[in-house]
């Protein structure tokens, strides 16, 4: 937890969820999340006006810790198969989609 409070800029909002997550007994990782959201949005208005843009520090947690990451080999190898979504298949020329397994039959 302390790499995503790294992504918070603000000493004091920083201080608040480690406060708050001290004085709860129990605390989960989903509530610990849910502290962090509710820290930084409360402080949104005032720091917005501070031009610190704190929203876009859930962005920036959200897109540092949850979104696919491309390995080496899919960044140098010319014919190396990305694997996200709407990628050509060198070889095949198949296209990569995202298809719910749920519906498959």
């Amino acid at each position: 937890m302390k790499r995503i409070l790294d992504c918070i800029k603000d000493h004091s909002v920083v201080e608040t969820i480690k406060r708050t997550w001290s004085e709860t007994k129990d605390i989960t990782d989903v509530s610990k999340w849910l502290v962090i959201k509710k820290a930084i949005l409360q402080h949104n208005m005032k720091l917005e006006r501070e031009k610190k843009r704190p929203a876009l520090w859930l962005e920036e947690i959200l897109f540092t810790y949850l979104y696919p990451r491309l390995d080496e080999n899919v960044s140098k190898g010319i014919n190396h198969l990305l694997k996200s979504p709407w990628c050509v298949h060198p070889k095949t020329g198949k296209i990569c989609v995202v298809f719910n397994p749920d519906h498959v039959a």
